[in-house]
């Protein structure tokens, strides 16, 4: 029937635009991007997912891709299923390489990839619905090199701030803003998201922190013709137990060729320990509760009412 019809040509195009505006928000670099000299098509904010799930499930993807960092706390009573979930409450360093932050307008578009990496110290709850990253080094927009803070809490609430927390901040997430780019923490299952494309065996880490056998998890979110890819990869122990996750235009080799701006971190196993967290642990710094410059995700044409992007 003609309604039928014109019902599907809408949501497969509205998904295919979708699409679209993913390849050029994350993450084109501004070279790219100023050579382009055609429309885009606008993103619509009424397509149901369910709707493009029952034509297309690869544009379904499309649309969702960002649902990792749209997490809710769980409760206190919830019980940890063990690896390769999370744990409820959990404290972790890591080595990470590539450019960071990477997601504003002004962030840089490569880092190194080589060497111990920089150090970053994670605190995560999920009964809090929140997350905190100490990067060792970050790179401002001035260029210049210093440590900084990401804080995500609850209600899609996220800053980053100094390391000295006086210094400067600068919003990356409020509910109330305009472009609906939201962020928060990731949720313990995130690799569920993830395709499992099974074991390598020939896995050594950069940072020396492992070298053996790894569950690779996989989510790519788009191909566009001849267009980059762009994928999200989680890789685990035989135990379930955290090694490595990034992105970039592919998993290996290093730093290869696409639009897809290249980082990953691997994680220090030893150090990746269930705890238990007071709130002041995600306290927000005072210069963060005045400050009125902002950081979101820029561009915005990818996002829309419900979606947020994974591993800030």
């Amino acid at each position: 029937p003609k309604t039928l019809f014109s019902t599907t040509h809408i949501n497969v195009k509205e998904a295919k635009c979708f699409a679209i505006g993913l390849a050029w928000a994350h993450h084109l670099s501004e070279s790219k991007r100023a050579i382009w000299n055609k429309a885009l098509p606008l993103l619509p904010r009424h397509t149901s997912k369910s709707e493009i799930a029952a034509l297309d499930p690869a544009s379904a993807q499309v649309v969702s891709c960002e649902t990792g960092h749209n997490s809710t706390s769980i409760s206190n009573d919830s019980i940890w299923k063990g690896y390769p979930t999370w744990p409820n409450e959990v404290s972790y360093q890591a080595r990470g390489y590539g450019p960071y932050p990477f997601w504003t307008v002004s962030s840089p578009k490569s880092g190194s990839l080589n060497g111990t990496g920089a150090l970053i110290q994670v605190k995560y709850s999920a009964l809090k619905n929140a997350e905190r990253l100490d990067h060792e080094s970050c790179t401002l927009s001035d260029g210049s090199q210093e440590a900084c803070s990401h804080l995500f809490v609850d209600g899609k609430h996220a800053y980053l701030f100094a390391a000295d927390e006086k210094s400067w901040c600068c919003v990356s997430s409020s509910p109330n803003m305009s472009n609906n780019c939201w962020l928060t923490a990731v949720q313990p299952d995130f690799y569920s998201l993830f395709e499992d494309n099974g074991i390598s065996h020939t896995y050594v880490s950069e940072s020396g922190l492992y070298d053996g056998p790894v569950r690779n998890y996989t989510l790519q979110l788009t191909r566009l013709g001849n267009a980059d890819q762009f994928v999200f990869w989680y890789l685990t122990d035989l135990d379930g137990m955290p090694v490595e996750q990034g992105e970039g235009s592919c998993v290996l080799p290093r730093g290869c060729t696409g639009a897809a701006k290249y980082l990953f971190h691997q994680y220090n196993r030893s150090t990746f320990q269930e705890t238990s967290f007071q709130a002041d642990a995600f306290a927000v710094p005072e210069v963060c509760l005045t400050t009125t410059e902002t950081c979101y995700v820029w561009p915005d044409t990818l996002c829309d009412n419900t979606s947020t992007s994974l591993f800030y």
